[in-house]
């Protein structure tokens, strides 16, 4: 393992065209064009890619916008169960037994989406936003957003809310990311390929583990690099890359000698 990233810093975008990976941290996969990538998460699956270009800023298709966001009218696009309701301009979920108010196959497998929803809860434990088999859940009221990467493309895509939930839903926002932001990098299936994609994708990779274990092997042998993410501060990260390659080209490598190149946290 030379990388530890949380869920809360990594973006995984597994669609082939869109294929990216983020940890948020300006620079830090930036300096690894052409090597490959290997992200596993705990249960040891994995997905495997070679870094291709950093990211330039987010690009997003919108598929939950105007009625079908602000709840303006039941229009058809929501499949609304027992215990939902369409009024007033917004989602509103009374006491039932469990239910959704989705929509199925909205995104696809391995997809990255960002979201918003402005979120008041009256009664009860907690609603999910569902995308796929992935899921975020809140139980307080505000303004929630983040991002998810999709689970099984054919599962349901809305709102899950427990027995005893009571709550409203309105200005629900879902697009899909295409590109990553600058702290980002696209994947290849070859190095220097053209087409966004990951070489593998294991079926059971889990896309919501709280953290994910990151290798990167470049091209002139196997030098693996440790980094802690997000333990390094972030003005700390170029004085310690810095210092660590110049430690490395004293170290007299040449091509094809593995030298272990290791950041710990500060």
């Amino acid at each position: 393992m030379i990388a530890t990233a949380t869920l809360a810093n990594t973006k995984i975008s597994a669609v082939d065209g869109a294929a990216f990976f983020d940890v948020g941290v300006s620079g830090l996969l930036a300096g690894h064009i052409g090597e490959e990538i290997f992200v596993r998460d705990p249960t040891g699956k994995i997905i495997w890619g070679y870094i291709k270009a950093a990211g330039t800023g987010e690009t997003v298709i919108n598929l939950v916008t105007g009625d079908d966001s602000t709840f303006a009218s039941d229009t058809g696009f929501w499949d609304i169960q027992a215990g939902w309701a369409i009024t007033g301009g917004k989602a509103v979920r009374s006491v039932a037994y469990r239910s959704t108010l989705n929509k199925a196959n909205l995104g696809v497998e391995g997809g990255l989406y960002q979201y918003s929803l402005d979120y008041t809860q009256t009664a009860g434990y907690q609603s999910r936003l569902l995308a796929g088999n992935s899921s975020v859940a809140f139980s307080t009221d505000g303004v929630k957003s983040g991002y998810i990467t999709a689970g099984s493309e054919s599962a349901i895509w809305g709102i899950w809310a427990y027995d005893d939930i009571v709550a409203t839903v309105d200005n629900l926002i879902i697009d899909q990311v295409l590109t990553p932001s600058a702290t980002g990098v696209t994947i290849v299936s070859t190095s220097g390929d053209t087409t966004q994609s990951w070489v593998y994708k294991d079926p059971a990779f889990n896309y919501k583990s709280t953290y994910f274990d990151i290798n990167i092997v470049d091209q002139i042998g196997f030098d693996w690099r440790q980094f802690t993410v997000p333990y390094i501060p972030v003005r700390d990260l170029d004085r310690i890359i810095a210092a660590e390659t110049v430690r490395s080209v004293n170290s007299g490598r040449t091509k094809g000698v593995s030298v272990p190149t290791r950041i710990r946290g500060v």
